[in-house]
């Protein structure tokens, strides 16, 4: 049940089929440990008829069946582990999850299937659900949730964060990529949920990401979600190689999105693109946005299009200043 690789350690539970256990090798201390459950929330009983009702948890425990290497190599390593999600002694649904570790990547990818799930006592998912437990062993820990192209402090309560979670422990960051579930809950100071499957779903299959000290980790928690996309080109053409570049920027706290084409009514020529600029982590940035193609000017510009002022531009480089956590649009247009 162990997976290793230059960067981290991650142990499987025989027993739950959960990850025990985060490590970075020739260190001490677990960074991380997840794990699955139905969660009920219930009143409380209580002796006293004057007293109020708490609200207390029921959780369910994750019992594996079997446990497997599918791949053990110097490049790639497996584990998949199924079994039952056990409440009160009955099965109330199967999990198979699968554990995967690449040669040189600091992510551990899991691949979660729940099914044969039994109904729940609520259609609140806050209520009840199935979710995904993860706990960290610092409390004074500061956890940031990512949404809406901005990083927020998240102390307590519920989030909404569908790419990336970041748990800050001062002498280093561990990152939950999300992988598109965006909803979540703070339990105490170690612990969050992240719903998985809620009243009236009988099978969810998800993909998420458990990784250490990204340098870049909003661009893998995007990259972690989208699939890198493909242009077919015509026959005729020469291809010079088999990848390509479309833009990249200089500075870690920004992200460049594709907006759309700029295309010449007239003459239905390609004439440029236009970009989505953000900055992320609430610092003023002076970022430097290389391009495929050479810049003839580039055009700060509001959502229809109105120009709001011009940016510097040489050969492929467009010269941007972002305030903190500012979003814009850039126009690009190429040199003929």
């Amino acid at each position: 049940g162990l997976l290793t690789n230059e960067f981290l350690e991650a142990q499987i539970d025989p027993a739950r089929g959960h990850l025990r256990t985060l490590h970075i090798p020739a260190k001490r201390g677990n960074r991380l440990s997840v794990m699955i459950a139905r969660r009920e929330q219930i009143p409380s009983d209580s002796k006293r008829p004057s007293a109020k009702a708490e609200a207390a948890p029921r959780l369910s425990e994750m019992v594996a069946t079997n446990l497997q290497m599918l791949t053990s190599s110097n490049v790639c390593g497996v584990v998949r582990t199924e079994g039952n999600l056990q409440l009160d002694g009955d099965n109330v649904a199967r999990f198979d999850v699968v554990y995967e570790v690449w040669r040189g990547s600091r992510i551990v990818e899991v691949n979660i299937r729940l099914h044969d799930l039994k109904p729940l006592s609520s259609d609140n998912p806050w209520q009840a659900a199935y979710v995904l437990r993860i706990a960290w062993p610092t409390e004074a820990a500061v956890v940031r949730t990512f949404s809406a192209g901005q990083r927020h402090v998240w102390s307590a309560g519920r989030g909404v964060s569908p790419t990336l979670i970041e748990i800050d422990e001062v002498d280093y960051r561990t990152h939950y990529l999300t992988g598109g579930l965006a909803f979540h809950r703070r339990s105490g100071e170690r612990f969050l949920e992240t719903v998985l499957a809620s009243s009236g779903e009988t099978e969810v299959s998800h993909r998420i990401g458990i990784a250490i000290d990204l340098p870049y980790p909003t661009l893998a928690a995007e990259q972690f979600l989208d699939t890198p996309y493909e242009i077919d080109l015509q026959r005729s053409q020469a291809i010079a190689a088999a990848s390509g570049w479309m833009a990249s920027v200089s500075a870690r706290n920004v992200t460049v999105q594709l907006e759309t084409p700029l295309v010449d009514l007239t003459s239905g020529r390609l004439v440029g693109l236009r970009l989505f600029v953000s900055e992320l982590e609430g610092k003023a940035t002076s970022a430097e946005v290389r391009l495929l193609r050479d810049v003839a000017s580039a055009t700060r510009v509001d959502y229809l299009g109105g120009k709001i002022s011009q940016l510097t531009a040489s050969q492929d480089k467009v010269t941007i200043a972002l305030r903190a956590h500012e979003q814009v649009n850039v126009d690009v247009l190429w040199k003929v």
